[in-house]
């Protein structure tokens, strides 16, 4: 059996038996401590020895107080305690509340309860039978290891109640595992190390994930976290390196401390409006994470939160007021501190309140502001022609601010290109900028030229919609250049390991691109996308009529009639 328990909170477990016992009050043998208007079952001066029976209230002092917890180590080490009666007043076992009761032999769990806490039952070796009802939800790290009940069960996922509790044994390669209908829990460190665990499909009964609960499973490529769940615990998902995409439910209002830390293949991360903290270390060493999306929502942002995500180059920040949220130390720290490239674009008018906060303009080159919506230069709330054509006339001599669209400080034939693609690619500012760029000649007097040849380069990387677009090229399987000639030349599409696809492309009478397969152009398309999808090939359309194909022809005419070389 897999051992989940860390050295850490066995050092624990030795150390407090030399603790010293405090009780507020005992009766009958049994000490307690108040807490409130309730009290609960402690450690006392003596040890408990026989069977220790519960009541369901007390009184001291002329004042009755309902029972409802049984303490962290009440029962601790108690060897002559044979039994136990736990009362329907019980909501919470505590942290090695029975640990080491060597002698107890069975045990029913009432339905009050709701949490059963760490190693709670730890070392209960003749403990055969231990009831659980289906009113516990919570169960902490290694709570009946090393029971007769534990030892008992056979290999594979062991439920305690209607909580997965832990998989026993060593989990075969390429296991994908479907939890039962009706789970309510995934308790803490329930498949930690499971490295064979490729998938798990889980039920949408189920509300908490415990910590550490996926923690190192590195084979884990896929998991859906249905609405239903409310919490996902602390290191979850550490270490998990095969996960690519995760998608937080808006149930979900907490990201704990080093809940996705070291997933290397998260590429990108969309923070749902319902979570308002992002704890200590959250995303820390996911050093494929490109993009990631925080919403106004967020009022926390613990330290080093997305520190060590070397590959980070955008984050979309909707939170207005920097200064309002609380924030710990580098937050978005790099290793080697390079943040060339890297971008934080913001709500329009925050700019400066960013750029005056430490801990935001350290971590980027660049912070840009958004507009409602990404490459809408003209405010109309959409992104289209006319758009292209306002950046024009600023290139030309005009003036306009919202027409520097990438940030770069500069109106130029950039910007074009980056409202071209908008219009190409159909996305909004949650999908991030780049991708398809062509450079165009500029002569002595500054003057735009369109040249003969143009070239295209593509770059990818994994969207929140499962497609690939990146703005840089160091690295990227995935970069495609494409190079054409415009007079009835061939096109070509070279991809990094040398290979490559030859199409024909030629701008017709009234100055449409087309691009064909056979050379008399008797099918013809214009892409009005290419991407790339999981290496596959290039998505395209070779058909006479193509409707993506009026996009390009008008973006290829309006650049065509706007920017000519003057005499």
């Amino acid at each position: 059996m897999k051992n989940f328990i860390t050295s850490t909170l066995l050092l624990l477990a030795l150390l407090l038996p030399a603790t010293a016992t405090a009780y507020d009050f005992e009766v009958d043998g049994i000490y307690y401590n108040i807490n409130g208007n309730e009290a609960t079952v402690t450690k006392g001066d003596a040890d408990y020895v026989g069977d220790v029976t519960i009541p369901s209230t007390v009184t001291y002092r002329n004042k009755t107080y309902p029972v409802t917890a049984i303490g962290d180590g009440a029962f601790y080490f108690c060897t002559g305690m044979t039994g136990v009666t736990i009362p329907n007043s019980v909501y919470t076992i505590g942290f090695e509340a029975f640990y080491g009761c060597s002698r107890l032999t069975d045990v029913i769990i009432p339905n009050s309860v709701t949490t059963i806490g760490e190693v709670a039952f730890w070392g209960c070796t003749s403990l055969t039978s231990i009831t659980i009802p289906n009113s516990v939800t919570i169960i902490g790290n290694g709570a009946f290891y090393n029971t007769a009940w534990y030892n008992n069960q056979s290999d594979g996922l062991i439920y305690a109640g209607l909580v997965a509790y832990n998989y026993k044994g060593t989990m075969p390669t390429n296991t994908n595992i479907t939890l039962r209908d009706g789970t309510l829990s995934i308790a803490s460190n329930a498949f930690e190390y499971c490295t064979g665990l490729t998938s798990i499909s889980i039920p949408n009964s189920v509300t908490t994930i415990g910590d550490y609960a996926f923690s190192s499973c590195t084979g884990l490529a896929s998991v859906t976290i249905p609405n239903s769940v409310t919490t996902i615990g602390r290191n979850a998902f550490a270490g998990c390196r095969s996960l690519t995409n995760v998608d937080i439910p808006n149930s979900v209002t907490s990201i704990y401390a080093g809940t996705f830390s070291d997933c290397s293949g998260l590429t990108n991360v969309n923070i749902p409006n319902s979570i308002t903290t992002i704890g200590g270390g959250a995303f820390a060493n996911c050093s494929g994470l490109t993009s990631v999306t925080i919403p106004n929502s967020v009022t926390t942002i613990g330290g080093e939160a997305f520190k060590y995500c070397n590959s980070l180059k955008h984050v979309f920040c909707y939170i207005t007021d920097p200064s309002a949220i609380t924030m710990g130390d580098d937050v978005f720290r790099q290793q080697d501190q390079d943040i060339s490239g890297r971008i934080l674009h913001v709500p329009n008018g925050t700019a400066d309140a960013y750029q005056a906060d430490w801990h935001w303009f350290p971590f980027f080159e660049r912070i840009v502001e958004m507009g409602h919506v990404y490459g809408d230069v003209n405010g109309d709330d959409e992104v289209n022609i006319a758009d292209v054509n306002v950046v024009i006339d600023v290139v030309l001599g005009g003036d306009n601010a919202a027409a520097d669209v990438n940030g770069d400080g500069e109106v130029n034939i950039a910007d074009v290109n980056t409202v071209i693609d908008v219009i190409l690619r159909d996305y909004n500012a949650l999908d991030i900028t780049g991708g398809w760029y062509s450079e165009y000649a500029v002569d002595e007097y500054g003057r735009y030229d369109i040249p003969e040849e143009i070239a295209v380069y593509f770059t990818f990387y994994r969207n929140k919609t499962g497609y690939y677009s990146y703005t840089g090229n160091e690295g990227i399987d995935e970069l495609i250049a494409l190079r054409w000639k415009l007079e009835g030349k061939r096109l070509y599409i070279w991809y990094n390991d040398g290979d490559y696809e030859e199409l024909y492309c030629t701008i017709d009478e009234n100055g449409y691109l087309l691009m064909s397969l056979d050379e008399e152009f008797k099918n013809y398309t214009a892409y009005r996308r290419i991407w790339h999808r999981n290496n596959a090939a290039i998505d395209r359309k070779a058909q006479r009529q193509d409707n993506g194909s009026s996009v390009i022809k008008s973006v290829s005419r309006a650049i065509k009639e706007r920017i000519k070389t003057e005499d």
